[in-house]
């Protein structure tokens, strides 16, 4: 297990909706880079120096994905894992899909626990399978979450209760910095279920169809998502 982690100083800086959000260049030390964020909010300032670690769980199949360049990737799909621990995420990751070239899974590239972990289940210039045409260029941030679980497709379930924990909002933030630093050609992100839009017939009422994916729902906080990644935009 390989531990990474993310660190900036302050050499720029960007104001949005109260925050000034300060951003360095990243450097490396001895295999480790550290991320360091200034906030100041309205009167005060917030000093975070803080340690962003990417704990690297390859699924067993990672060495049978196709390689791809790393500047391929233009795109970040954001998709949350609708079960309801990181373990049964990953035991759903390592089911083979039958037929399948590759002889491999559904999964993301990164995922982030409720306590803000992240781990990486596939490296980054390998192609996962995690959203319909598009896998190719993206790579996907899956979120641990509830969501659906476990009638994905009752009509009476398709409203998502549980929310995201800052923790993970947090490092969302983190590993959008260290990903726009890491892959330059990254230009656009996107919702799940702005890619997926299929409808499937729900599983309580035949005549009544549902969305395939609606993920990361309307409990992830997007708009602010969409502000830090403008603001990377900016400074990149």
């Amino acid at each position: 297990m390989h531990t990474r982690e993310l660190l900036t100083g302050e050499n720029g800086v960007r104001e949005k909706h109260g925050y000034k959000y300060y951003f360095g260049k990243s450097f490396m030390v001895c295999g480790i880079v550290s991320f360091g964020i200034t906030l100041h909010y309205y009167n005060k300032q917030i000093k975070i120096i803080r340690s962003m670690k990417i704990i690297d769980n390859l699924l067993s199949y990672n060495n049978l994905l196709k390689v791809r360049d790393l500047s391929s990737i233009d795109i970040i799909v954001f998709h949350c894992t609708e079960l309801p621990t990181l373990a049964d995420a990953r035991k759903e990751g390592e089911k083979i899909i039958p037929g399948r070239k590759e002889k491999c899974g559904n999964s993301g590239h990164y995922y982030i626990d409720r306590d803000g972990q992240i781990y990486r289940f596939i490296e980054d210039n390998r192609i996962a399978y995690h959203v319909i045409s598009h896998n190719d260029h993206s790579i996907g941030i899956e979120i641990v979450n509830i969501g659906r679980y476990p009638d994905w497709y009752s009509t009476k379930n398709q409203i998502p209760t549980e929310e995201y924990t800052k923790a993970q909002i947090d490092s969302t933030v983190e590993l959008l910095a260290f990903l726009k630093k890491k892959i330059p050609s990254l230009k656009t992100i996107k919702q799940h279920f702005e890619l997926d839009n299929q409808m499937v017939i729900s599983s309580d009422k035949p005549n009544i169809k549902v969305s395939r994916k609606i993920d990361p729902g309307p409990l992830f906080p997007w708009a602010k998502i969409v502000n830090v990644w403008q603001e990377l935009l900016k400074i990149s």
